[in-house]
């Protein structure tokens, strides 16, 4: 008797929207792949598909991620359509960023090596570009795009991102961190009217009184941070300059220090450029602290959705298992919204299994047939004690 891979309610109606870009069972596949990334334990498509009740759909989910009829980029549209009318009324923020996903085995496409920004060495695996669109108390991810040496630079998939998201939501501010502060980057972004916030590395140039420039590292050095700013409960020392930064437009640049009060000690120097110059120091911290977002995101994605888990031979299943990961995210992020629910995403799943559980108690309740409903909860009991 295998285990059972429940249907979750809560969330079919915001998977809808995926109805009229497959077909009929491809549609039930994404939804059992969905409920499967959210559900289960051990993420595979081989568990997910041994969980399904249907056995037709053992190899189908394999080739519904593979070569299945799926118009991403029409699907792509509608998602943003989606969003475009959840954010209506809401200054929307986008974080741009990459993350890794690790994969020794051979034959997995477009596993490669990377530099890690985070341990300083390198990783084998995948990378992704992406991006969180936040507004009010909605965190709603992008379609991952997969980076490789044959695709273009991570500077130029960041600006297919924000392309593709501003021609469908109104964005109010970018945010990214050191790694994508380029100035070509920074510029598209300027021209399209919206705001940028982000940090900028100390190897960049800034201008001095003199007219002449000189490193942000040596420029440092002449700032005095005294003043002190307490904002959403961290304390900071800053100072703001309309500055001039080599080759990107005139903006605000706020020169920072945080205070780690278990360890007593101030931070090194951080420099936040904002191409809005009238912003204040708070207003400029603040904004740049949403971007922690994102690194959750990613966490969250591989913790407890099964981001890491793409072991498939084509680019077409890397790319669509990224997306279905995300989707379920973007569909946690809903259900939590709307229900006012002040959960992380693990507790949610957990919330959300525990409620399919008492559901599946009560079906069963109902069965008239005694040896149906032993059968049923012979089933249950699988599904509650097996390790999947």
């Amino acid at each position: 008797m295998k285990q059972i891979l429940p249907e979750i309610r809560e969330l079919n109606q915001h998977l809808n929207f995926l109805k009229n870009f497959s077909t009929k069972g491809g549609f039930r596949h994404i939804q059992q792949y969905i409920s499967g990334l959210i559900t289960l334990e051990k993420k595979t498509i081989k568990k997910i598909s041994e969980a399904s009740l249907s056995e037709k759909s053992h190899s189908a989910i394999a080739r519904m991620l593979s070569d299945g009829k799926l118009e991403q980029k029409n699907l792509e549209r509608r998602y943003f359509k989606k969003i475009a009318y959840y954010a209506k009324g809401f200054d929307v923020y986008l974080s741009i960023d990459d993350t890794h996903s690790e994969h020794e085995g051979e034959g997995i496409y477009g596993v490669q090596v990377h530099k890690s920004h985070t341990s300083k060495g390198y990783l084998k695996g995948h990378q992704f570009v992406t991006g969180l669109l936040c507004f009010g108390m909605y965190k709603m991810p992008v379609f991952p795009l997969l980076y490789t040496k044959e695709t273009d630079s991570k500077i130029e998939m960041a600006k297919l991102l924000f392309n593709k998201v501003s021609k469908q939501v109104e964005l109010h501010t970018v945010i990214f961190d050191g790694w994508y502060s380029d100035k070509s980057l920074i510029k598209m972004i300027k021209t399209k009217g919206v705001r940028i916030v982000c940090q900028v590395k100390t190897n960049r140039k800034i201008k001095q009184k003199d007219r002449t420039y000189c490193y942000l590292s040596s420029y440092t050095q002449q700032i005095d941070l005294s003043e002190e700013y307490w904002i959403d409960g961290t304390l900071y020392r800053a100072e703001k300059q309309i500055s001039k930064l080599k080759q990107v437009p005139l903006g605000a640049l706020v020169f920072s220090e945080q205070f780690f009060t278990s360890q007593k000690v101030w931070s090194k120097h951080i420099h936040i450029f904002s191409s809005r110059k009238e912003d204040t120091i708070v207003q400029v911290i603040r904004t740049y602290k949403q971007r922690w977002a994102i690194e959750v995101m990613h966490r969250d994605l591989k913790q407890y959705l099964g981001f890491d888990k793409a072991m498939l031979r084509s680019k077409t299943g890397v790319v669509r298992h990224s997306m279905l990961c995300v989707i379920a995210y973007a569909v946690l992020q809903l259900f939590m919204t709307q229900h006012k629910l002040d959960m992380s995403i693990g507790e949610s799943i957990n919330y959300l299994r525990e409620q399919t559980m008492n559901n599946f108690i009560k079906e069963i309740v109902e069965i008239e047939s005694k040896n149906e409903r032993m059968e049923a909860f012979q089933m249950l009991f699988i599904r509650k004690t097996a390790k999947v």
